[in-house]
């Protein structure tokens, strides 16, 4: 694999006492380096964010009918509910 950033980055939001800094410092240093989207599972909500990079700062990408679509892969599509439907069994 090369040594670059990548286009697409997916991260979890660990429990507390995970620093709340250092989950808002993650996005900035991605920014930094020009990651061009960033996906946040959020299982204890249940929610997925999807944010594209523009003019250097992340936007929220809202659903279309429920699905979440990449703006940088080609056919990945994700239903949140979907994704986070079997976690209270």
């Amino acid at each position: 694999a090369g040594g670059g950033t990548g286009h697409l980055r997916v991260a979890t939001n660990p429990p507390p006492p995970y620093p709340l800094t250092a989950r808002m410092k993650r996005p900035c240093l991605y920014a930094e380096f020009g990651v061009p989207e960033y996906w946040i599972g959020d299982p204890d909500s249940p929610a997925l964010t999807l944010l594209t990079l523009r003019s250097g700062v992340y936007v929220s990408v809202e659903p279309e009918n429920g699905l979440l679509r990449s703006t940088v892969v080609p056919g990945l599509v994700i239903d949140p509910a979907a994704l986070f439907a079997d976690l209270d069994e």
